[in-house]
């Protein structure tokens, strides 16, 4: 990965940090498996105690910490602490992949 991407990738880890009660963050896909190229974005997996807030709304708040700190393109995911669990014992699920091959950034 390159300094300019960590970075990036930094910026964003602090700023989701700093808008919702973040748990645990994970990079995955591309640049988690170090095949990422010139036009990856950057796929973000963010565990919240979301205390009866929407995902949507997570979403929101995650964006709008990113906005004039990100320049890259980020692609999150937002679940809850116990969705998240549950989904990620799974086998055949996207959350399963996400635990056995992606990179914890925070938590």
């Amino acid at each position: 990965m390159n300094a300019a991407v960590k970075i990036e990738i930094d910026k964003a880890v602090c700023a989701i940090k700093n808008s919702i009660q973040t748990q645990k963050i994970y990079l995955f896909g591309s640049h988690a498996a170090e095949s990422a190229t010139q036009d990856s974005d950057i796929d973000l997996c963010v565990i919240a105690s979301l205390q009866g807030m929407r995902k949507i709304e997570a979403l929101r708040k995650m964006r709008r910490a990113m906005m004039n700190e990100v320049n890259s393109p980020i692609d999150l995911l937002v679940y809850d602490n116990a969705d998240f669990a549950a989904r990620s014992a799974l086998p055949t699920t996207l959350e399963y992949k996400i635990v056995s091959s992606g990179r914890v950034l925070y938590g």
